[in-house]
């Protein structure tokens, strides 16, 4: 079948068996098949997909299951590549971006190819823009279905997420994100806060944090690395939300609650970064540092004892990222009058770096305790003992945050490659990389199988977090070291985990 053919094809569907049929029919093809024939297979599964999915693909399990009958076919990456998306079918239009979402989601390099997404780019916002006012999801016929119009914009909002954390956006695909768009972006966070279903909500927040780390990623010059500071004014995502902090309190209560509810699996991971990037700008720019209610910071006060004390040794460098966001936290906003849980924050701190007998320290571990732990609400408190503090404190910066990982597998694409930047560093002009490399070997062995760039990395992930006060690199040496077995003893006994209360 080629694509002329599909005009001269009319259905006779009577139940859910004949539409299976004639769905497996278009997608299970001949290994032979050609590119043409695949295209035309292609433009007829989403006809009568778009034509009968409100009928037979009424809930997750059968929508998956007829996307995944043409995503098993490996020549379909050139296929959809080549389709003309401009149907005015809103039906044709939704099952298409889900199959595009699907395939995206199980490949690795699908969001990366830029001809598999930039022409959609300004029709896709359009898309979000043009949805009828007063449609937030509700069912409005009676069936128990959002409308055509709702769903295919929740697609549209997935698929950009996908996108911003795939890769680096050029300074051309960013422009499109102007400040009218992510002005509607604030402005429907705040109309669907009351959704029972709050996916859409949290998933536009999720689109806002990460288009906020494109913007600190783009801001990574060498001028901004050696002055210790971002481009701020460059950050379209927070100047727009700062001329709106008083009408987006939605947003932030929503930031903090998506942090407190995140888990510990891959996906959640990058999400937590992307909150916490988000997070540290916030309460480091002036003008926003009281952007949240005390109530509200009392809350992530209680996330970040909570992830300090549970956060395993293989999520080291996530527990960098909460303590070089928990100095600012204490500092500049108004918790650091509230003397809300201090002993409990400095317990928390202290239990990092205690018991070094039992357990294996990091330098910049080390450091960013140090740090928190200078805190004006900690002055009348005792350091921690068994520490030294020779190292001395660790500048928590902008320039670490954006270079945290976001990811830490193939499945959780993010801003750069890791052979990108081992390529382009110099000592003279990058710092340091810091405990995020290690995030990537032990997570993924395989991650970074050579070191010198000769090899591409089968993940990709933004920049290393940096530390400013250090100018070499060895890449050959991984810099959490396995501690050496105890020696023979009967009073050796195993490792307890220690949790202060």
């Amino acid at each position: 079948m080629t694509a002329d053919d599909e005009d001269f094809i009319v259905w006779e569907i009577t139940d859910a068996h004949d539409f299976w049929n004639e769905l497996s029919e278009y997608g299970h093809a001949p290994d032979d098949v050609t590119v043409l024939e695949l295209d035309g297979r292609l433009k007829m599964f989403l006809r009568l997909c778009g034509q009968y999915h409100t009928r037979y693909l009424t809930d997750s399990l059968q929508f998956r299951t007829a996307l995944e009958l043409m995503c098993v076919r490996l020549a379909i990456h050139r296929a959809l590549a080549h389709m003309d998306y401009q149907t005015p079918d809103p039906h044709q239009l939704f099952v298409a971006y889900e199959l595009l979402l699907r395939y995206g989601q199980s490949s690795d390099k699908f969001f990366k190819d830029c001809t598999s997404w930039r022409k959609l780019l300004p029709y896709w916002l359009d898309v979000i823009r043009n949805v009828q006012d007063g449609y937030f999801g509700e069912d409005d016929d009676g069936t128990g279905i959002a409308p055509i119009e709702i769903r295919l914009r929740y697609t549209v909002i997935c698929l950009l997420y996908e996108i911003s954390r795939a890769q680096k956006l050029s300074d051309e695909d960013l422009a499109t994100f102007n400040s009218s768009f992510l002005d509607h972006l604030f402005d429907l966070v705040e109309l669907t806060r009351d959704e029972a279903d709050e996916c859409f909500n949290y998933t536009i927040i999720k689109l806002l944090t990460s288009l906020n780390e494109q913007y600190m990623i783009r801001n990574l010059d060498s001028n901004s690395v050696r002055s210790q500071h971002l481009q701020i004014s460059n950050n379209l995502v927070l100047n727009v939300l700062t001329r709106r902090l008083g009408t987006s309190k939605t947003f932030g209560e929503n930031l903090i609650f998506i942090l407190n509810r995140a888990s510990d699996c891959r996906e959640d991971i990058c999400v937590k970064l992307l909150v916490l990037k988000i997070l540290f700008l916030l309460f480091t720019t002036v003008g926003t540092e009281n952007y949240f209610y005390t109530n509200d910071l009392k809350v992530l006060v209680d996330v970040f004892i909570r992830e300090l004390a549970d956060l395993p040794d293989e999520q080291e460098g996530l527990r960098h990222t909460y303590l070089r966001v928990l100095y600012p936290l204490l500092n500049k906003t108004v918790i650091k009058d509230a003397d809300y849980k201090t002993l409990e924050v400095h317990s928390s701190l202290c239990a990092l770096v205690n018991q070094t007998r039992l357990r294996d320290v990091s330098a910049t571990t080390a450091r960013l305790v140090t740090r928190c732990l200078s805190s004006n609400c900690f002055e009348n408190l005792p350091m921690p003992s068994s520490f030294s503090t020779e190292c001395g404190p660790t500048t928590p910066n902008m320039v670490a945050l954006a270079n945290d990982f976001t990811t830490a597998r193939r499945e959780l694409r993010a801003t750069h490659s890791t052979s990108d930047l081992i390529a382009g560093l110099r000592p003279e002009t990058l710092p340091v990389i810091s405990t995020d490399v290690d995030i990537l070997r032990e997570s993924s062995p395989s991650v970074l199988q050579e070191v010198n760039g000769k090899s591409q990395s089968p993940i990709s992930a933004p920049a290393s977090t940096t530390e400013l006060s250090r100018a070499s690199v060895d890449f050959g040496t991984v810099r959490r070291r396995a501690p050496p077995p105890p020696r023979p003893s009967s009073l050796n006994k195993p490792r307890r985990r220690f949790v202060y209360d």
